[in-house]
């Protein structure tokens, strides 16, 4: 019996180590989609600026 406990723990150990990258994966992923959204939409107010600015927004 004193062999079980310890890997008892050791998996539960793994399990929540696994979870909490999954976790940390996902949370990633949204950072990222958010900068690339952030991204675009600036790109995309500097072109209309310099448009309008130029004289070409028709």
């Amino acid at each position: 019996m004193k062999g079980i406990a310890p890997l008892a723990v050791a998996i539960i150990v793994a399990v929540v180590a696994f979870w909490l990258v999954i976790v940390l994966i996902k949370v990633t992923l949204k950072l990222v989609g958010l900068a690339i959204i952030v991204a675009l939409a600036a790109g995309a107010y500097f072109v209309v600026r310099n448009m309008i600015g130029s004289g070409n927004a028709r």
